[in-house]
Formats: structure tokens, sequence, C-alpha cells
């Protein structure tokens, strides 16, 4: 069992991507690089549940980022997007908070780093473990055994190798350098006026000593109701690769 567990399964996690791939090419299907205001995008936060036969069982939530269709607007668009597991509604908001401030008021208003899973984090983390175990006088083994037994350092391993070789490889060369230079200050998309009081609104809440939990619907609270909700003409497009990979 443990053969299986430690080889078999990793063997097939690489057997389902390099049939995934192949499946995509002989579809045909392609990327594109979609631009939409910052605006238009919508995060929803949603909760899952399973049903056995003992009953509710599986409960979580997830955060899906979402951007509009270029070609319907007032529509996601259809397989886009970014879907994250979390714990609960209130860990939703705060990686939505954390986005929001981001794309709203720059680097500087959210942290510097966030945990990699790199090989290195999970040396790191072992590490930190060993010696919370020793604290504690308990075994440390039996939490190692643990995590290889779910695959921790596969994953870790697997998600570096995905950085450094997959993803340079889907993505053409020089693209991201090309698609991240600075736009000139007359070419930078203006936000509405609604959304923009709102920004200040919030900014204003926060210095008074109120966190995100506090704020509650903030467009009705701050008598916004319909910001962001003005119909929009559709978006333009660029293709995202020539090739399928």
């Amino acid at each position: 069992m443990a053969m299986l567990h430690l080889v078999v399964l990793p063997a097939l996690a690489v057997g389902y991507v390099a049939l995934y791939r192949g499946i995509r090419r002989l579809a045909g299907w392609r990327k594109e690089t979609v631009f939409v205001p910052w605006e238009d995008v919508v995060a929803v936060a949603t909760r899952n549940m399973a049903v056995t036969v003992g009953g509710p069982a599986g409960i979580g939530w997830q955060l899906h980022i979402l951007p509009p269709d270029p070609e319907r607007p007032g529509y996601s668009l259809a397989g886009a997007g970014i879907e994250v597991g979390v714990t609960g509604l209130q860990m939703a908001l705060m990686q939505w908070e954390q986005i929001r401030r981001y794309m709203e008021e720059g680097s500087e208003a959210v942290p510097e780093r966030a945990d990699d899973y790199s090989v290195a984090w999970y040396k790191d983390e072992m590490a930190r473990q060993r010696r919370r175990h020793e604290r504690e006088g308990k075994p440390f083994w039996r939490y190692r055994l643990g995590r290889w037994m779910e695959l921790g350092y596969f994953a870790s391993w697997y998600t570096e190798y995905r950085v450094n070789h997959v993803l340079p490889k889907a993505i053409p060369k020089g693209w991201i350098q090309e698609w991240s230079k600075s736009l000139p200050k007359e070419d930078w998309a203006q936000p509405s006026e609604d959304l923009s009081e709102l920004s200040r609104q919030v900014t204003a809440a926060y210095e008074r000593g109120e966190t995100f939990l506090d704020l509650g619907p903030v467009e009705e609270r701050f008598g916004h109701a319909n910001a962001g909700e003005t119909p929009k003409p559709a978006y333009h497009s660029v293709p995202f690769a020539a090739h399928v990979g």
C-alpha cells in the first residue's frame, strides 16, 4: 500500500497532465488574454456541501474571482477566472480584500511575501515542526511520516517543477515582460466616481480603526448601491499564444 501511495499515485498524476494536454491539442483549444476593467471583475464566495448516507459532510468554502465576458457585458467569461478553497466566509473576505487593496492601492498595501510551497519551504516547515515536537516532547517521526504519506514533499517538488519548467514553456518568450510594461498615464483606465468614492469611504473607515468585518455591505452603507452595475461595451481580447501548450 505504501508503494502504491508513494509511487503509483504520483505517476498517475503526471500521466493525467500529459493526457490532458494531448486532448487539448486534439480539440484545438487555445489560450487567450482578455483585457478587462478592474471595476468589472466579480468576486463570489460559495459554500459547498457533500451529502452522504449518514447526512451532510464535507462542508467547505470557495472564493471565485470572475472576469466579465468580452462579448457579453453583464456575464462572466466561461472557463476563466480563479477558484480558491478557503476555510470559511471570513477567510474568503480576507483574501478578496487583500487582492482589492493591491489592485486599488498598490503593492505597498499588502504583505511583501507569501508561502511559495517550494521544496525549500517544505524543508523549513519540517524543521519548524521538528523544533515544536521536541519542545512538546512528542515523536516527530509520526508527523513526518504523515506528511510523507500525504505526498507533502511530492506536492512541493511538483509545484516548484511547474513554476520553473512547465509554466515558462506555456508562455511565449518575453510575453509577460512586454505585457507588463507600464502604460502612459493618459492611457490609464479611470474608475467610476461611485467606485472612487467607495474606496475613499473604506480607507477612511480603516483609518478610524474599523476592520473589513465591521464594514458589512459597503455599497449599502455608504449609499452607492449601484456601483459597478452600469452596462459596459465589449472588451477586446488578444491571442495568448500561437501554440496550444
